[in-house]
């Protein structure tokens, strides 16, 4: 069963998973207590100002119910952001966690029309620049043109920041009508390397912008430490001008 929704201008989705279970991901996960890690979630619905969207969505595919975090689901309360527990597909528990993700953001698209522009957050790591975000997006982002904001894009890698991006819904339709399938962790064939394909293959214009997080040290799913740096992106960017 879907959400029901009236149209809204733009949302932001919170991808989340409490603790990833090998049962429902063959994701390579190297992460520290579950403690920690829903303080990270805690600590990204502190940092961002929710007030930009139309509606806000925190969804979780993992095991856990909200129920389980008290302080992290009183917080998503009080923000009025919505709560939505997602169970994957039988596919996805061969496909990986990449696959998972796209499944939860087809779940909130789906009963919205293809003119909702949609901001996609990792819910461990906040963008604390991200009013300024949408403000510039809103300026650059025409919906009826195929296009993708992102932070990172590599020709030598082949692959996109899949952590955070802003699309439209027509976008998005197309790359998982498409592309979607083609995510295989098992094969190494990421969601960012999906993306990455789509956006070639189908002349998707691809538009970078800076993640700026603060001071505080981020971990990924693999992890490694998540660092930006601003003159990589400024020469990342200055490549696909």
């Amino acid at each position: 069963m879907g959400i029901t929704e009236k149209e809204s201008k733009v949302i932001l989705i919170i991808t989340s998973c409490f603790y990833p279970n090998q049962v429902i991901t063959d994701f390579d996960s190297r992460i520290d207590s579950l403690e920690n890690r829903i303080n990270r979630y805690i600590y990204t619905i502190k940092k961002i100002n929710f007030e930009i969207f139309d509606n806000v969505y925190f969804i979780d595919n993992s095991e856990y119910s909200f129920k389980d975090f008290p302080l992290l689901s009183s917080m998503l309360d009080k923000k009025n952001i919505r709560k939505v527990k997602f169970k994957p597909s039988e596919i996805s528990f061969s496909k990986g966690k990449g696959f998972q993700e796209c499944e939860m953001i087809n779940y909130i698209l789906e009963k919205y029309n293809e003119d909702i522009n949609f901001f996609k957050l990792t819910g461990t790591i906040p963008l604390v620049n991200i009013k300024y975000l949408i403000g510039l997006f809103k300026k650059k982002f025409k919906n009826k043109e195929f296009q993708i904001f992102t932070t990172y894009l590599s020709n030598l890698e082949r692959k996109l920041d899949s952590r955070f991006f802003y699309t439209n819904k027509k976008t998005w339709e197309s790359f998982y009508l498409n592309y979607q399938k083609f995510i295989s962790d098992k094969n190494n064939f990421y969601l960012e390397h999906a993306l990455y394909i789509f956006c070639r293959m189908r002349k998707i214009k691809v538009n970078l912008f800076y993640p700026k997080v603060g001071k505080k040290v981020f971990y990924q799913g693999n992890g490694n430490k998540f660092a930006t740096s601003r003159i990589n992106y400024f020469l990342n960017k200055l490549k696909f001008k």
